[in-house]
Parts: C-alpha cells; structure tokens; sequence
C-alpha cells in the first residue's frame, strides 16, 4: 500500500525492518495510501492529480477518490481535467511543481487545449534547452512560451477577406461606397447628393425594406 522506497532501500541495505501487515480491500487501501501520502509530504496539485488519474484508472470510484485525497467533487473535477488534458510527458518533464497551484494548471490546460499548441508543449518539453532549467523554474517557462506562441499565431492570422462595392450616379453627384462582411453592412454616400440623397432613403426605408421582403417571397415561393 505504501513504503515502496522505504522496502527497497531497506533490502539494499541489508537492513531488517518492522512491518505492518493486514488485509485490505481495494477501496480502504487507496483511501489509508492518500492519507499516508497527504500526510508525509506536501504534495503539490499536480502529483495529487496524477494520483488522482492513477486511481480512476485502475477502477475506483470517484468517490472512494474523494476519500483517499479528502477534497470535494469540484477540486476532483479540476484534478480530473488538468491530468487528462496536459500530455503526460509534459507532466513528466515539469516535475511536482512545488509552487504552482491550481488556477495556474487550469490555465496551462487551457492552452493545451487547442491541439497545435498541445504539439508545440510536448516538443518544447522535450527540447534539451527546456532541461537544462531547474525544475522550479519549468512551468512558467513553458506557461509563458505557450502563451507567446498563441499570440504570434494570431498575429499572423489573416483578416478576413471584406467585400467591396462602388457606385456612381449616372450624373456623378452621387457616389456610394459599400463594404459588406457577414453581418455587418457599411454603406458611404459622397458628392453633392450625398445628403439629400440620405434623407431621402431615410424617410422611404420602410417601403423600400417592405418591397424587399415581398419580393424576397416570390423568389422563395411563399
């Protein structure tokens, strides 16, 4: 249940040692090694989620979890969400994480969340750069890395494209500039007409919209 290092540095050693031994069932058995494991060290939300995932897996209930690290369903949740979404090897390569707490997994899993930048974590983490840092300073080199990669990303997204339209009066006092996206229309009048040329359409968009929508209708058969 727990003492596995203790036993092997006891037998390399030599050393005889006293040990407890009872029967226990599967679920008193991950509950008494949380609370051995709780109370020896203080383990950082990392390895209490990793604990929490390697229970899961081997069948216990979400319950007897519940038990085994005494936290509430939503702390399991969270635990939960942050040990299946951060590959494991990432997990690996930053170590217990000590200082850093459970808002800072959340947003470390929120950016794995998108596969490329899930790619990018496994490959810089991997990278013989990011193992030559000290282990307390991994996760936010990697946090922050993570977080510049997504703006540059972003940076180099190209806007969508717009549609433009010109026209122009048969007389050339009126000149009409239309630039239309998805659901949004910008319509600009210039000349000498432009004004009461807009005061006009103003005052007749009701009948002029009314048209449309009948017309609309003929074309759709209704």
């Amino acid at each position: 249940v727990f003492g596995h290092r203790r036993l092997r540095v006891a037998r390399e050693l030599g050393v005889p040692v006293k040990a407890i031994v009872k029967k226990l069932d599967d679920i008193t058995s991950a509950i008494v090694q949380g609370q051995e494991n709780a109370a020896r060290s203080n383990l950082s939300f990392i390895e209490r989620a990793y604990f929490a995932q390697n229970l899961i897996t081997s069948g216990m209930t979400k319950e007897t979890v519940r038990s085994s690290l005494a936290i509430d369903e939503a702390m399991l949740s969270k635990m939960l969400a942050v040990a299946e979404a951060v590959p494991a090897s990432v997990i690996q390569a930053l170590g217990a994480s000590k200082k850093i707490g459970r808002d800072r997994w959340l947003s470390l899993r929120q950016l794995i969340l998108a596969p490329a930048l899930s790619k990018v974590a496994v490959e810089h983490a991997a990278s013989a750069d990011f193992h030559e840092l000290a282990e307390a300073e991994r996760f936010d080199a990697l946090h922050d890395y993570l977080k510049r990669y997504k703006a540059k990303s972003a940076a180099k997204k190209p806007k969508a494209a717009t549609a433009a339209k010109g026209w122009v009066s048969s007389d050339r006092s009126l000149n009409l500039a239309m630039t239309a996206k998805a659901k949004k229309v910008a319509i600009e009048l210039t000349n000498v007409e432009a004004k009461p040329f807009s005061e006009w359409l103003s005052s007749r968009m009701d009948r002029l919209y009314e048209e449309y929508k009948g017309l609309k209708n003929e074309t759709n058969g209704d």
